[in-house]
């Protein structure tokens, strides 16, 4: 076998992922609107939670090739994403299930990375809202 040649580093192409989290605020002052802010804000402080919860999950199934429960999960985070504004977030979860749907792993691997990046961008985010709805 002939081993592979070396690129020369002026030549290797670095591949830096530049997604921005984008937020739907509509969601948000609904629901702020209807249910009040104190309510409001613990309803988001739980989907925080939930997000968090299901995002370590979705690596570990990933890792252990545990498919129906990393579709569950996507399914969830689907559920905690939306009402609160994160449709970003939520798109990517479908986009990923698609991809474990079709047995896709090299479109498993790129949008689980993504989903998996936007979701930090999401919890810190909404970490850093002291009063998120208030």
């Amino acid at each position: 076998m002939t081993p592979l040649p070396h690129a020369p580093p002026d030549r290797i192409a670095r591949l830096i992922p530049g997604d921005v989290l984008r937020v739907d605020a509509e969601p948000l002052l609904r629901l702020r609107a209807i249910e009040g802010p104190q309510v409001a804000a613990d309803r988001v402080a739980r989907a925080r939670e939930e997000l968090a919860y299901r995002l370590a999950r979705v690596a570990v199934h990933h890792r252990a090739c545990a498919f129906d429960d990393l579709s569950a999960d996507l399914r969830a985070i689907s559920t905690a994403a939306l009402p609160i504004g994160l449709t970003d977030l939520c798109m990517v979860a479908g986009h990923v299930l698609d991809c474990t749907a079709r047995g896709d792993a090299a479109g498993l691997g790129a949008t689980l990375a993504r989903l998996i990046r936007l979701g930090e961008q999401a919890l810190t985010l909404i970490g850093a809202l002291r009063y998120p709805v208030a």
